[in-house]
């Protein structure tokens, strides 16, 4: 099942903002026993601290967030979370600043949100898992960076036989 707010509305026009403390970092329930969903989890939440001096809570995406700001993890049952992660191919990832209330972090993989996140944390709060080189850093509406891995082969041999050549006998 899918919680849709009208939070979750993708921006018509780029604005500039910071978040604050009404943010919440949201994450699939299905991934709430999940070691590298819950990493990235904290390290996004420790680099907000570092870029802004701000604590906000994790939740899973059963959970409705009181203010409706909130920073999707991987795969939620959030519309705009789960557009972004069925448009990602197997190797990719990426970030989207939709509005100034949702932001979506996601890999195809889990093992790809952790990289997801830190490139986030990177390009957009400046932190490099140590410090912020930016202090309080503007975030921009419409924001998006998504990988697109090429999974290009000119052929494949079985044996030095087409892959092609072979039948299926059952």
């Amino acid at each position: 099942w899918m919680i849709e707010t009208s939070t979750q509305e993708p921006a018509k026009k780029e604005v500039a903002f910071t978040p604050d403390e009404e943010y919440v970092i949201v994450r699939g329930e299905i991934y709430s026993s999940n070691e590298e969903i819950t990493d990235a989890c904290f390290y996004l939440k420790m680099a907000l601290e570092k870029a802004y001096g701000i604590k906000v809570s994790i939740t899973t995406d059963t959970a409705l967030s009181g203010t409706g700001k909130e920073f999707m993890i991987g795969s939620t049952n959030r519309k705009l979370s789960q557009d972004f992660f069925l448009s990602l191919s197997i190797n990719d990832y990426g970030y989207y600043i939709a509005s100034k209330t949702a932001i979506v972090i996601a890999g195809a993989t889990p093992e790809n949100t952790v990289v997801a996140v830190k490139k986030f944390c990177e390009d957009i709060l400046t932190y490099n898992g140590k410090k912020v080189q930016t202090a309080n850093p503007e975030m921009k509406t419409l924001t998006k960076f998504t990988t697109n891995e090429a999974y290009d082969y000119s052929t494949l041999l079985i044996n030095g036989i087409l892959w092609e050549d072979y039948k299926l006998v059952v």
